[in-house]
This record gives C-alpha cells, structure tokens and sequence, in this order.
C-alpha cells in the first residue's frame, strides 16, 4: 500500500518510482528556489537514491571528514541550481507518465 496525500491505494514499486521521484523532485526544487539557501552544500546521504541518479559524477566533490573520518561526496547548491531546469523538465515528464 503506497500512501498519496491522504490515499492509500496498491501500487507496485514500478509505477511508485515515478511518483516518488517527482514527490522528491518537487521538494527539491521548492528548496533549491530558496534565495537564501540554508545550506551550501548537500551531502549524498541527504539525497535520496532516486535524486542521486539524476546528478551526475561531475557534479560530485570529495569533502574531507570532521576529526580524521573518511571523506564524503557531496554536491554544491548552487551546482544543484544549475541543473533545475533539468530536474523541472524531468518532474513535468514524470507528471505525465503518471497522470491518471
């Protein structure tokens, strides 16, 4: 059972992918909006699996770890800016592919 707004309905994780990409890209976007972001960089464990797929390998940078820890990839908001037409234009096609 997958819940959507106040919905609950069966869908497969096939058809919920989709959903659930746009319903991440939505949130995204809304922050990335923000003229005053509240963070400057964004860790790979703050992005879900499916908003890792979209950025790409380039866009990545090896931070160095607080008190000797291993480093971790992250990703600059203002690179994550750059790419939101790009992440817009995959939200409105998702939005068509799940229209109903």
């Amino acid at each position: 059972m997958r819940l959507h707004g106040f919905v609950r309905r069966p869908l497969c994780a096939e058809c919920e992918a989709p959903r659930a990409l746009r319903r991440q890209l939505k949130r995204l976007l809304k922050k990335l909006a923000v003229k005053t972001p509240t963070k400057a960089v964004f860790g790979e464990h703050e992005l879900s699996p499916l908003l890792r797929t979209l950025i790409p390998d380039s866009a990545w940078h090896d931070m160095p770890g607080e008190r000797g820890r291993a480093s971790a990839r992250c990703v600059t908001t203002d690179e994550l800016r750059g790419m939101s037409a790009q992440f817009l234009h995959v939200h409105d096609v998702l939005h068509e592919m799940t229209r109903e």
